[in-house]
């Protein structure tokens, strides 16, 4: 009984073999199982994922136009005419602007010279000596404020400050050239023809 009941059993191979096929039994059972999980996507789904895709491809295209623009698209050559046609605008307005500056400063300049060398009217002549006059009164007060108090300070026993010192040359200067031009102005008067004498 013991020899029958050990000639039965199944040897390590036997084992082996049934372990293997049990392996593959179930390996192929899980993948029917997966493929049949992979077919239940419906007509639906699929649009659903279609639209979904196409969609994000939409919004992409929106946020980078510049990736669907190549040189074969007509959007590409209407770009290329619009940039040259404004470079070429604003090269001829630039030019433009300039021109007109160059008018302009040139206009100035043309009045600035044809004032100049107008002959003044008796009325500008005499307002011009007039406000000359005025000057010369102006800077005749300032010396002898200066030299009295050069004269105070001398007095005093003590010298007169650098600055006290320059005021009055800088007084007898102005006064000097006011009354310089003064004397031109009336020059310019007399030798006016339909002029009378120069003003005192």
């Amino acid at each position: 009984r013991v020899q029958s009941i050990t000639s039965r059993r199944p040897t390590a191979p036997v084992l082996n073999r049934n372990r293997n096929l049990t392996r593959r039994h179930i390996a192929t059972k899980s993948g029917n199982t997966s493929g049949k999980e992979k077919k239940e996507l419906t007509k639906d789904d699929v649009e659903k994922i279609a639209a979904q895709a196409k969609a994000a491809d939409k919004l992409t295209n929106m946020l980078l136009p510049e990736r669907m623009i190549t040189w074969r698209s007509p959007f590409f050559w209407l770009i290329l005419a619009g940039v040259t046609y404004l470079h070429f605008y604003n090269s001829e307005q630039a030019e433009i602007e300039e021109e007109k500056e160059k008018q302009e400063k040139e206009a100035k300049r043309i009045e600035i010279e044809m004032r100049h060398s107008a002959p003044d009217s008796p009325a500008e002549r005499a307002e011009k000596i007039l406000l000359k006059q005025q000057q010369v009164e102006t800077w005749e007060g300032k010396l002898i404020a200066v030299s009295k108090e050069l004269e105070s300070a001398e007095r005093l026993g003590g010298s007169a400050s650098e600055s006290l010192k320059a005021r009055h040359v800088h007084a007898l200067s102005k006064l000097n050239q006011c009354k310089a031009a003064l004397a031109e102005l009336k020059a310019a008067q007399a030798s006016a023809p339909g002029v009378g004498p120069a003003m005192p």
